[in-house]
């Protein structure tokens, strides 16, 4: 990687597992909260979590990966236990969020708030109960998926500005 500032980090398959599954369960609380006689029932801690997720959702259009980290899993630079060179067919993008307040390389996380994974897979056909069904399988490496960082979140409300040397740009923002 270059001395510029990586946007994402690798993780672990059981990491991005338990992000996914949360995710999950606070999406399907979305429609409690919205409900006030269903809201009241809520214990504070998960009341707290949803309105972290919701919040992040409203403000959210977008995460930024460094192209390094995406590019890991198709370039072969990326090995199995044996050495073997392991490249991915296909990209996941997995939406979470996170279950506990966390401190990672630095980085802040908040219970409840929003995350996106992306994870190199391969995608083949397997036969089960007789009937050909396609399954993606994550690479077999130590960190087959990536993270976002929280300060890579990009509004993709277009912005007009100018460069350094004053020509005209369309830019996103990272906020």
């Amino acid at each position: 990687m270059s001395d510029e500032k990586s946007y994402g980090q690798p993780i672990s398959l059981s990491d991005a597992a338990e992000m996914h599954n949360e995710y999950k369960q606070l999406n399907g609380n979305v429609q409690m909260i919205l409900s006030p006689s269903i809201a009241q029932t809520l214990d504070a801690d998960l009341k707290a979590k949803e309105e972290v997720f919701m919040d992040r959702i409203k403000k959210v259009d977008a995460y930024a990966f460094s192209m390094d980290l995406i590019s890991r899993f198709s370039d072969g630079s990326e090995k199995n236990v044996d050495g073997e060179a392991q490249k991915a067919d296909y990209l996941l993008v997995i939406l979470g969020a996170h279950k506990d307040n966390k401190v990672v390389n630095g980085a802040e996380f908040e219970a409840g708030s929003f995350t996106v994974i992306t994870a190199g897979c391969t995608r083949k056909e397997v036969v089960e109960d007789g009937k050909p069904t396609i399954k993606f399988f994550p690479l077999p490496i130590t960190h087959p998926g990536n993270e976002y960082p929280p300060f890579a979140l990009v509004s993709l409300e277009s912005k007009k500005g100018h460069d350094l040397i004053g020509n005209d740009i369309d830019y996103f923002e990272v906020v």
